[in-house]
């Protein structure tokens, strides 16, 4: 029994691909083409995929993809058109690269040593081959391929089109729709394992594709169980590896944060982020890894069935005096600048990918953004310079704040229509000139710390914003004494070009209406403190600002397929926070910040991660 155990593990060892024993020489090449081209799929064309679905979505008449309306979207003929035209190009990008791998393994069983510049050269020529009327069928081969190599990427996307409630009722009550997705699994786990070479036959030796599927379907048998049996086992161990790290790596970044004295919302960001780019890592290296794995059993299969490689079956090979000097110096250095500069960019897109960029505007999507309501105002007191500044030192991706128009037209930042609660003085906003507001302390009110903290200028806060990057939500307070609010207001945003980084919002519709007749470019919405009726009517508001009480999965549902956003206010906890997070609102505000950046994080990063922070919180 001893000895067929250590006859089974030498058999396996044996049969594991070793990247060192395949690659060789080449190793390093390897690494760098998985590297460079992984940088390209995911920085790059990933984007211009979102770019060009949104160019569809225009063209077709739809402004917001949600659950409810995304499979009357994919029924569209221009949709129907556009998505075949971009799944034969992802299915082409995918050749390219694992075209590189195979390429690589091939050259390194025949001893042939590469260079990057020179993978590059042959995935690229091996994948124009599928430009040709007849081996076009490659790409229907190579489909159940990517399918397995990124079903947890897809799964992904596929839940986020997919309410909780839903996913809930499917798992609990309709089981034959779990039961179906596993089947269909199944059927595609077998049809993986019998094509198992053709990609590689296709790329290496076959003459045509109907070769290379004749020669995977011979080899393969029936039912090839060894093989549906190891693929399933390389998901599983994928993502235990996945989880382990995670694990470890959550609970090393809170130990470090905590250590360095960091709040919860950095940590959970800084969480989500590394999640991200392990997701990333394991997405990128599975690919390669498998193929490297099925190029390597082809290879040895084929050796063992002819004492020499046909020569006229060999790829195109460098001459030997190539071979002998494969890179200049100037070609290294090239080499080295391609892999820098990727390494670069693919950091750079997985932090700016999990702050929310690069992703479509899809209901389900963790895409709500953060608006620090009158700015920090638990920290500092409300609408002030210290109150803004405190906000975009949290993290906010919005500063929200109300403005009123002085007895001399100046605009300044101010919530209530009477000064006495902010300042002790018992005027209204419409009585006094900016000289004299100017003079009034802000601060005092809230704490003799901030005495002296003075009331803000319209124009302080967009040149403010402007220079930090932020976005505002401008509330407009009309009391019916102001004689051009809404103008005055549209004039400053227009001076400091603040078009696209604002919204205008009023809780009297009359204000936003005129907003609506001066610019066809500020974005406005209508602030209320209950949703009932027919409320999208309101033409002139883009989007609804609501008291988070009155919000309801169908009032979102409803909105969203018509194009309009909803913001939440105001909602500041943890259980609310996240009532808002699961109903799919756009936009939370919020006097706490930090908790709600916290929580939105811990929903972007899932479940493992969620828990994991509250429990090493808890210690």
């Amino acid at each position: 029994m001893a000895r067929r155990t250590r006859d089974l593990k030498e058999k396996i060892k044996k049969s594991r691909p070793s990247l060192r024993r395949v690659y060789g020489e080449n190793l390093d090449v390897f690494v760098q083409f998985v590297l460079l081209t992984q940088t390209i799929l995911h920085a790059f064309l990933y984007p211009i995929v979102g770019l060009a679905v949104g160019w569809v979505m225009k063209l077709s008449g739809y402004r917001y993809l949600t659950a409810e309306n995304f499979f009357r979207f994919l029924r569209h003929p221009l949709v129907i058109i556009s998505g075949l035209i971009l799944i034969a190009a992802a299915l082409f990008a995918e050749l390219v690269w694992l075209g590189g791998v195979i390429c690589l393994v091939h050259q390194s069983a025949l001893g042939i040593h590469m260079d990057l510049l020179q993978t590059i050269a042959f995935s690229l020529r091996q994948a124009m081959k599928a430009t040709r009327r007849k081996q076009r069928w490659i790409l229907l081969f190579l489909a159940p391929s990517v399918l397995f190599i990124h079903a947890v990427r897809l799964f992904t996307a596929f839940r986020t089109f997919i309410s909780e409630s839903t996913w809930r009722r499917w798992m609990f009550r309709d089981r034959w729709v779990i039961c179906l997705m596993i089947a269909a699994v199944l059927v595609l786990l077998v049809i993986f394992a019998r094509w198992w070479y053709v990609t590689a036959a296709w790329e290496t030796e076959a003459s045509s594709v109907r070769a290379a599927h004749r020669y995977s379907v011979t080899t393969s048998g029936p039912v090839p169980w060894k093989r549906i049996f190891w693929s399933l086992m390389y998901q599983l161990v994928l993502l235990l590896v996945y989880a382990v790290v995670i694990v470890l790596l959550t609970v090393l970044i809170s130990w470090i944060g905590r250590l360095a004295g960091q709040d919860g919302a950095r940590i959970s960001s800084a969480a989500a982020t590394v999640q991200a780019g392990w997701f990333m890592i394991m997405d990128a290296v599975s690919g390669p890894w498998i193929f490297t794995w099925i190029t390597d059993s082809y290879e040895r299969r084929r050796r063992g069935e002819e004492d020499s490689w046909p020569e006229a079956h060999r790829l195109p090979v460098p001459d030997r005096e190539t071979q002998a000097h494969p890179t200049t110096s100037g070609q290294i250095w090239l080499q080295r600048i391609m892999i820098l500069g990727a390494g670069m960019v693919l950091a750079g897109y997985t932090v700016l990918s999990n702050q929310g960029r690069f992703q479509l505007r899809i209901e389900g999507l963790r895409t709500m953004q953060i608006t620090a309501h009158r700015g920090a105002s638990m920290q500092k007191p409300e609408n002030t310079m210290a109150a803004f500044y405190e906000a975009a030192e949290q993290g906010a991706d919005w500063i929200e704040l109300d403005v009123h128009e002085s007895a001399d037209g100046q605009i300044f930042v101010m919530h209530d229509p009477n000064f006495y609660r902010t300042t002790g003085v018992d005027a209204n906003v419409w009585e006094m000139n900016w000289s004299e507001i100017a003079k009034l302390d802000a601060g005092s009110s809230y704490s003799k710390d901030y005495a002296g903290e003075k009331i803000p200028l319209l124009s302080e806060v967009l040149e403010f914003a402007k220079e930090r990057g932020l976005r505002l939500n401008i509330e407009l307070k009309p009391t019916g004494h102001e004689k051009a609010l809404v103008k005055s207001v549209l004039d400053l945003i227009e001076t400091y070009e603040f078009e696209d980084q604002c919204i205008i919002t009023s809780q009297a519709y009359k204000a936003v209406e005129e907003v609506r007749s001066l610019s066809e470019t500020v974005r406005t919405a209508y602030v209320s403190g209950m949703a009932y009726g027919a409320i999208s009517r309101m033409s002139a508001a883009d989007a609804f600002s609501v008291q988070s009480v009155s919000i309801s999965r169908s009032l979102v549902r409803n909105l969203h397929n018509r194009g309009i956003e909803v913001f939440a206010w105001t909602v500041d906890s943890r259980k609310n926070i996240n009532r808002c997070i699961n109903l799919g609102v756009d936009n939370i505000i919020t006097n706490n910040v930090p908790l709600a950046i916290r929580c939105v994080n811990e929903s972007r990063s899932g479940g493992l991660v969620a828990a994991l922070l509250r429990i090493l919180e808890a210690f």
